[in-house]
C-alpha cells in the first residue's frame, strides 16, 4: 500500500530559480505557478541575485517598462549581503 509520503516523493519539486536572461513576464508566471514571492536568479549554477514582486513593482510598473521586453537582469536585486 502506498503512503502519502510515497506519492509526494514522486511528484516533481517546484523550482524557484530563473535565468537572468529570462523576461520579467516569464518570471511573473513562475512566481505564480510555484506560489512564492521571490525567485533566485542563477546563471550556469552561479548565484546572480533575486527577483521579487517588489523588484517588479518598483522597476517595471512604476517606471513604465514592459514585462514582455525587459530581462530580469535589468531589474533584479543583485546587491545582497554575503555571509
Amino acid at each position: 500500500m502506498q503512503t502519502v509520503a510515497d506519492i509526494l516523493n514522486r511528484k516533481s519539486k517546484p523550482s524557484n530559480s530563473i535565468s537572468s536572461d529570462a523576461l520579467v513576464y516569464d518570471g511573473l508566471q513562475l512566481l505564480n505557478s510555484v506560489n512564492v514571492s521571490y525567485l533566485v536568479v542563477m546563471d550556469d549554477n552561479s548565484f546572480k541575485g533575486i527577483f521579487c514582486e517588489r523588484d517588479y513593482t518598483r522597476n517595471v510598473v512604476l517606471k513604465g517598462r514592459s514585462s514582455m521586453k525587459t530581462p530580469i537582469r535589468e531589474i533584479m536585486t543583485a546587491d545582497l549581503p554575503k555571509i
